[in-house]
């Protein structure tokens, strides 16, 4: 009876190719294939992608907006090794998961110190004649053992001297591979998709060594078939058999899904694209200064502004007439929007709203704390409270951030709404800042009133940036931490950038050479380093949104370190141009010069 109704469901999971979008795949045999999709999880074909059929019980579901419909959450990469045809592992972000059975069920690996719920998982690997036995990838964390089935783990090292980018981070390891078929030793396998790097030890894993390789596509995963290591490109599975020693010929993957971007968001990109500007604050875009903003911008070769018309307090400060806004007095109205939007366009220069989304004193403060992040311990709103001190000596706490609850569909609603004004008064695209969760502070004693039931920080920004794409048209960016466009990190504070490049048109990484320890992929010349910080960095965000939205980085043109003010006004120039060169020479289409006093200095 189990026989029968297995096959029964299997029969009514089968999905045709066009139903779905593949992002990667593993080669059982020369039909057999199982796919990673979007929103279908895993799926399995015999015959070459005529019928898939879904490999999902036991893998955990989305919560995401509209709460509708069942998707699968994101599985990151899936391991299948020919040694033992019916063991597959695969990550999730947050989760470790195997089948013993060729993906008809799968059971959670137990994960626990040193490996905390914030590290971002992107890889996996059980040995496949030593079932306890397994190998775990990070984003930047590095790649940690089991030999106990998961009960404890412990940080491999050794890869340090291949893959350390400084400071405790590593290059992602985005694939692992274990080799054990007719071989005098056993193989261990990893690939790193940040420059197409693999390194391969023995099991011990004592010595590392490159595995040399003259492959230019970008890489995604690593699988084995007997004495053969496969090396999978979006479009082609290279393969090199180590009982001759000699590579094989590429096959070509006919069976990815090569969908092409939708038409709308094409002619968003197209417009969002090339865009070279500077930001301006709320109250220096007042009517009186435009003039003197049109001529710096024509006289530098600007081609865009970004302006504050949701600032960080939460505050309108255009002329806006939605009624929330007036109910909670969040109007501080200095911008007069349609003319600063047509003194913009008459120079052809490109108007992007800036808008601080869930840092927002005003919200936070509306209607007796409604929407506020809460305090777990004491039940009242929560907050960073930063120590101050009197005149006197005598010291007390200050809050400078407010922050909103993320989950809530309330605050989601209420910032479309200010987007959409934006866009019916002319705004060329939306820009949202402060997209993601609390980062300083006691954040393990913040909690949230509307979260529902096994939704996660990436659910709740996927949610919002989901639903805001429903209802807006004009192209729509996001800014994130320089390191959560390094790495992915969207378990931290849920900015995923991969996921988020599904929904947005322009990413603006905050790459400020400043922000980043000295030893983050060191160069001995300060210049150097600064360039390779925006060169490496926006390389990065290409790669992990497989340049489906345009990488349009935020360049420092603010002096921050000791260091820095000690500068000469020459080495001011400088340094800004270095930042420039690394973006110029990178996968980046423009930028965006911040300095939040607006004194551009080094302009002059």
């Amino acid at each position: 009876m189990k026989n029968l109704l297995a096959v029964v469901l299997l029969f009514f999971t089968v999905s045709t190719y066009a139903d779905m979008e593949i992002k990667q795949v593993l080669r059982v045999k020369n039909n057999e294939f199982f796919a990673i999709t979007e929103n279908h999880g895993v799926q399995h074909t015999i015959n070459r992608g005529t019928n898939w059929f879904a490999r999902n019980e036991g893998l955990e579901q989305k919560v995401v907006w509209p709460f509708t419909d069942s998707e699968i959450r994101d599985v990151i990469s899936m391991t299948y090794n020919s040694a033992n045809p019916d063991l597959l592992t695969l990550t999730m972000a947050q989760s470790l998961y195997i089948s013993t059975n060729k993906g008809y069920n799968w059971s959670q690996v137990n994960l626990k110190y040193p490996i905390y719920s914030s590290y971002y998982l992107t890889s996996s690997a059980n040995h496949p004649l030593k079932k306890r036995f397994f190998l775990l990838g990070t984003s930047c964390y590095g790649l940690y053992m089991s030999e106990n089935e998961g009960q404890s783990w412990k940080k491999v090292d050794s890869i340090k001297s291949h893959f350390y980018h400084g400071v405790d981070y590593y290059q992602e390891i985005t694939s692992i591979a274990i080799l054990t078929d007719g071989l005098a030793s056993e193989k261990v396998f990893l690939l790193s998709n940040d420059g197409n790097k693999i390194i391969y030890s023995d099991m011990n894993m004592a010595q590392w060594q490159v595995f040399e390789h003259n492959i230019t596509d970008p890489l995604y995963n690593l699988s084995v078939n007997k004495n053969v290591l496969e090396i999978y490109s979006k479009n082609k599975i290279y393969s090199y058999d180590f009982s001759i020693g000699e590579w094989l010929e590429a096959v070509d993957l006919d069976i990815v899904d090569q969908k092409n971007l939708s038409q709308d968001k094409l002619k968003r990109i197209e417009l969002a694209s090339n865009k070279k500007g500077l930001y301006i604050r709320w109250d220096k875009a007042t009517p009186d200064k435009l003039d003197d903003w049109v001529a710096l911008c024509l006289e530098k070769g600007f081609n865009s502004v970004v302006v504050d018309f949701k600032n960080d307090h939460g505050q309108l400060t255009y002329n806006s007439e939605l009624e929330s806004a007036k109910k909670f007095g969040a109007l501080n109205s200095k911008i007069d929007a349609k003319l600063l939007i047509d003194k913009f366009h008459q120079s052809g220069i490109y108007v992007i709203a800036r808008m601080v989304v869930f840092k927002d004193k005003v919200l936070y403060r509306a209607e007796g704390n409604k929407y506020a992040t809460i305090d777990k311990k004491s039940g009242k709103p929560w907050g960073h409270l930063l120590r101050e001190e009197r005149e006197d000596g005598s010291e007390y706490f200050i809050q400078r951030e407010f922050w909103v609850d993320p989950y809530s569909d309330f605050v989601w609603d209420y910032n479309i709404s200010i987007a959409k004004e934006l866009e019916s008064l002319g705004i060329d695209e939306i820009q949202f800042d402060y997209i993601r969760f609390p980062s300083d502070g006691n954040v393990s004693l913040a909690t949230y009133r509307y979260r529902k039931p096994g939704m996660s920080k990436i659910d709740a920004l996927e949610s919002f940036i989901r639903k805001a794409r429903n209802d807006i048209s004009v192209p729509i960016g996001v800014d994130l931490y320089g390191f959560n466009s390094f790495y992915r990190l969207g378990n931290w504070i849920g900015q995923n950038i991969e996921l988020m490049s599904k929904y947005v048109d322009v990413i603006s990484p905050m790459y400020y050479p400043s922000h980043f320890p000295r030893s983050f992929v060191y160069k001995s010349d300060f210049f150097e380093w600064a360039k390779e910080i925006y060169y490496h960095g926006c390389n990065r965000s290409a790669i992990m949104t497989s340049q489906h939205c345009v990488i349009r980085p935020y360049v420092q043109a603010f002096l921050l370190t000791p260091a820095e003010r000690e500068m000469s006004r020459v080495n001011y120039v400088r340094y800004l141009n270095a930042q420039l060169e690394g973006v110029e020479e990178s996968y980046a289409s423009g930028y965006t010069l911040w300095n939040n006093s607006n004194i551009y200095y080094m302009l002059n």
